[in-house]
């Protein structure tokens, strides 16, 4: 499993050390320190999300240079444990761009005082969670649709939360007191994991069933 995890890290690597990302990141930020300095922590939010979405690289490399195949013939490794270094692999890169994300702001702190040092020691675990969350969502839709995957993602759960707005009690889910509320989020956290593995493991079985 360490093996997969490092190759999938391997592969964001090798992606991000471009010119076209440095530039992009590195432009962008600057731009938004002499330009606006007031929107900074939006853009270091919007940085990170590009960061994060650089993940789907690692499904398109799978599919392209026949990576399953591969597996199913050098390797007598099990679906369930690729699926899961897969998930892995993506909570390390999660928590790798959060760092990125912490220095970008701690920057802006630095240079503009536009916000407090507690506000950064909020936002940040705030940011990992749902960089974690956003990936754990994203990754069946990468293992079925690859790089059309995330664009299918967010029209799904933007249909999918007006949906649920307008046909359930929101509120009733949020009311409660603080720890009630941390116990129904933990819950709907694992929930929403275990739904997510357990999809990526049922595409990722038919996809291996078709290579064979």
């Amino acid at each position: 499993m360490t093996g997969l995890m490092i190759k999938d890290l391997l592969v964001l690597k090798n992606n991000l050390l471009t010119k076209k990302y440095f530039l992009t990141l590195g432009l962008g930020f600057l731009v938004a320190v002499l330009f606006l300095r007031q929107s900074l922590m939006l853009i270091a939010i919007f940085l990170l999300f590009i960061l994060l979405n650089n993940v789907v690289k690692v499904f398109m490399e799978d599919h392209y240079s026949g990576w399953l195949h591969f597996i199913q013939v050098t390797t007598p490794l099990k679906a369930p444990t690729i699926v899961l270094a897969r998930y892995l692999s993506a909570g390390i890169y999660a928590l790798l761009s959060n760092l990125v994300f912490t220095f970008l702001i701690a920057d802006t702190l630095v240079f503009t005082h536009s916000f407090s040092w507690q506000t950064l020691f909020t936002i940040v675990p705030v940011t990992f969670v749902i960089s974690l969350l956003y990936l754990t969502v994203a990754i069946p839709f990468l293992y079925l649709f690859l790089e059309n995957g995330l664009f299918i993602m967010i029209v799904t759960l933007l249909i999918i939360g007006t949906a649920l707005t307008k046909l359930t009690n929101i509120a009733s889910f949020a009311s409660g007191h603080l720890l009630l509320l941390s116990a129904k989020a933990l819950i709907a956290i694992i929930l929403l994991a275990l739904i997510s593995y357990g999809t990526s493991l049922m595409i990722f079985r038919v996809k291996q069933t078709k290579e064979q």
